[in-house]
């Protein structure tokens, strides 16, 4: 048997993926709301079976909403000082 190579399994993932895009794209946006709807209660359902899950979604969740706001914050005033990004 042939080994695949990873230019192999690149190949298959976009094919895949270029896949799923056409079946998306397909959707109405109805349907698309409704798929969108039923992945979210299946999540918030898997989350709600295992608390350390609940716990660490709030925990990255917070992290994140910190680490935007600093670059937010550093944006701002780069731009009062007149400084430009590096």
């Amino acid at each position: 048997m042939i080994e695949p190579t990873s230019d192999h399994v690149s190949a298959a993932n976009e094919k895949a993926n270029a896949w799923r895009r056409k079946q998306m794209h397909a959707l109405t946006p109805e349907e698309r709301l409704a798929l969108s709807h039923q992945l979210q209660q299946a999540a918030i359902a898997t989350m709600r079976s295992n608390p350390k899950a609940v716990e660490a979604f709030i925990k990255r969740n917070h992290h994140q909403r910190r680490a935007s706001n600093v670059k937010r914050l550093e944006m701002e005033m780069k731009h009062e000082c007149g400084l430009r990004d590096e």
